[in-house]
Order: C-alpha cells, then structure tokens, then sequence
C-alpha cells in the first residue's frame, strides 16, 4: 500500500502533485505570491478547501458545504485559478478520503 504523503510532513494530503489542504493551513503550503493572486482573482468565492497543483500552480478553491460534517465530504462548487490568473468555475459530486489529513498534524 502507498503512504499517504502530506507537506513538509506536516499538513495537507498529496496525491501525485496535488496538495489538498484545509483553507486555515493553505499559507503555510502554497507559495505566498501564488495564493494572494489566485485569492484577489476569486474575489468573495466562499471557500473551505484548497488544492495546489505543484507541477502546473494551478489553485483550486474547494466550497465543500459538508467538509466540516461529514466523514466524507463532497468537493460541491469549486473555482480554479490558473498560474496565469484565469479562473473557471465548476461543480463536482467527487467524494473526498482521509480529510483528517488536511488540517495539521
């Protein structure tokens, strides 16, 4: 079985390139002049959760309406910010695993 890799061994949970993170630990992972464009860029998009694609910087910013309650949440709303600054928003009914990794250790 793989092991579950996580940010400095501390917070978030990467899968490939990808780091998901809870919002309250995304500064701590994602690189700060990457993640203040990409927040400026969806303006007041609530969100709870953030994925980092470390290969492409693409930023992805996670409304899971669940994440706090349920064991396993579903992503729901989502607005995804490229390196460039373009954003698209999209939905996704995708369930999320071991989200007690996204917090910190």
């Amino acid at each position: 079985m793989k092991q579950l890799r996580r940010f400095k061994g501390i917070v978030g949970k990467y899968i490939g390139s990808k780091l998901y993170i809870h919002k309250n630990y995304a500064d701590k992972a994602i690189p700060a002049r990457l993640f203040n464009k990409a927040k400026k860029v969806i303006g007041n998009f609530p969100y709870n959760c953030v994925t980092w694609d470390a290969e492409t910087n693409d930023i992805r910013f996670d409304s899971a309406s669940d994440f706090d309650t349920a064991r396993e949440p579903h992503v729901g709303n989502y607005v995804r910010v490229d390196c460039f600054g373009n954003k698209k928003y999209g939905f996704s009914n995708s369930i999320w695993h071991h989200k007690w990794m996204w917090g910190k250790r």
